[in-house]
């Protein structure tokens, strides 16, 4: 059966069209889902920096604080294994330095690593590190005698 006048029939162009909208709103939201991906990633590595800073100050600061001269054991490195792991890092690194032999201040450097938490696309560029120098600086006694007026 053959319809007869426009009424029945579609116009080819108008299916075209709709296709081509169809396609347009995939491909926007498809953008959008991987734009938010993305961002979403890049704010979790950002998030692991500023960890992996932290634990590595602290981790520093904690390898000074049990230095014999402040009383502690002297264990430094197992100091800022502990606090690193505390604050969710991994300790890499750990060195014990002194201006001479024996001699103070003490200075500890260490490098830690953070792994990002959520996004995928974090986890596969791998854990950020950071590193961070505590030391103890042996200050002079002062003078505490009183000035001479003129």
């Amino acid at each position: 059966m053959k319809l007869l006048g426009r009424a029945g029939v579609r116009e080819r162009g108008a299916i075209e069209r709709g296709a081509v909208g169809l396609t347009t709103v995939a491909v926007v939201l498809g953008g959008t889902v991987l734009a938010g991906a993305v961002a979403l990633g890049a704010a979790d590595v950002g998030l692991a920096h500023a960890r992996a800073g932290t634990a590595a100050d602290a981790a520093a600061l904690a390898g000074v604080g049990v230095d014999p001269l402040v009383g502690g054991s002297g264990e430094h490195c197992a100091a800022a294994t502990s606090l690193a792991e505390a604050n969710g890092a991994v300790l890499e690194d750990c060195a014990v330095t002194r201006d001479a032999v024996g001699a103070q201040p003490v200075r500890v450097a260490v490098r830690v690593a953070v792994t990002p938490r959520s996004a995928p696309l974090a986890a596969a560029l791998g854990p950020v590190s950071a590193e961070a120098v505590g030391g103890l600086a042996v200050a002079e006694e002062p003078d505490l005698r009183p000035e001479a007026s003129d």
